[in-house]
């Protein structure tokens, strides 16, 4: 079951196969108007070859109400065909911590490409400055 929380300017959504629509009609909006999103995955092991992507998580800011992260839960709904045209589309540009990793989840598990391009500490300037 999909569901929300609140705390500290974020709101967190948690996105199953149940209410995915709702959720993720939000998140194209939202991205739409972001320059940047950050793109955090959680695995089952270290290897794309043999491990699962258990959680894919996708944050987004937004100016009027702060920080939007939606949870997808990949063990529960293959979500490759609902997000690949986010991640796979030149902006908004895609930020995470050591991407090339979670890059090659998406690469051998989904078939999505969002090949990482710069470095997240140039980009955390940018984010800070925006």
């Amino acid at each position: 079951m999909s569901f929300e929380k609140q705390f500290d300017g974020f709101c967190c959504h948690y996105i199953d196969r149940e209410d995915r629509t709702r959720y993720l009609n939000q998140l194209k909006h939202s991205a739409s108007a972001a320059k940047v999103i950050t793109v955090d995955l959680e695995t089952t092991g270290l290897n794309p070859l043999e491990d699962l992507i258990a959680l894919i998580g996708i944050g987004v800011k937004d100016q009027s109400e702060g920080w939007n992260c939606y949870l997808f839960d990949q063990l529960d709904h293959d979500f490759s065909q609902d997000l690949r045209p986010l991640l796979e589309a030149p902006e908004p540009f895609k930020l995470g911590h050591n991407f090339k990793f979670d890059w090659s989840f998406l690469w051998y598990r989904m078939g999505i490409d969002c090949q990482p391009r710069g470095t997240a500490g140039v980009w955390l300037h940018f984010l800070m400055r925006n």
